[in-house]
Order: structure tokens, then sequence, then C-alpha cells
């Protein structure tokens, strides 16, 4: 099943989407204006390859906008992940099959937080607002 495919059907775990939420929050913290313009290309390419029936870039972005935070984050860490981008420290990027439908709870949200901090010590949090992927491009 592709990428959109999988947007209507299944999601990842929980604490594995916590996870990539809170390493992809800290990366992007950092990136340049250049860099997120890769970013988000990168994003946009990825939804656009997976489409099945041509979904066009601005579309895309609005499914993207529409999301809140934490699918948007898990979509960021895949193409993070893609553009070769190493989570901090020594952690890793968890497998979530599918980022766009996931539900995280607030246990899992902490369960993730307190494990980067014993297993990698890397503090970690999650901001409120959702990422416009326009204002990226």
């Amino acid at each position: 099943m592709g990428f959109l495919g999988n947007i209507f059907f299944g999601g990842g775990t929980g604490i594995e989407a916590a996870q990539n939420a809170y390493l992809a929050e800290i990366i992007i913290g950092g990136l340049s204006d250049l860099e997120k313009v890769s970013v988000a290309r990168e994003i946009i390419g990825m939804g656009m390859r997976a489409s099945k029936s041509g979904v066009s870039s601005d579309r895309f972005i609005d499914l993207f906008n529409s999301k809140d935070r934490l699918c948007q984050l898990n979509i960021v860490a895949l193409a993070l992940g893609r553009m070769e981008f190493a989570p901090p420290g020594k952690a890793r990027w968890t497998g979530v099959k599918n980022p766009f439908v996931i539900t995280v709870s607030s246990e899992s949200l902490e369960v993730a937080k307190i494990f980067l901090q014993k297993k990698y010590n890397i503090t970690a949090s999650l901001k409120n607002e959702k990422i416009d992927l326009r204002q990226w491009v």
C-alpha cells in the first residue's frame, strides 16, 4: 500500500510515533531556511509520488497542513530520514507504518520522553502549533 493509500488505513504505534515526533521537533528547530525548503520539497515529493490519483502539490500541502502536529512531525521524520538527517545523539528513527493515522496517548508521549532522556540524554518537548508547510517553501 502506498504512502497516501496508508493515510486512511492503519497507523503506527504511539510510542514510536512519539519518539519520531520528539526527534523531528529537535531537528527542525535547528534547520536553516534553506534546509526547511529542502525538507518541504522532500515531503511534497513523497506525497505526490505516493499518490495514485495524481494529487497536486497544493492539495498535498493542504492535507499536510490539516493534520495535527504529531502527524506532521512523523511525516517530517520520514523526510529527514530519507534525506539522511541523523537524529541527535545515537537515537534512531523508528518505524511508523502510517504517520498520517496515528494515535498517541499522553502516556506514550511520556514514555518516549523518558526513554529519550534515559537512553540518549535527550531532553525533548513538542510545540503546540501546527506546521504550515507553505511557510517552508
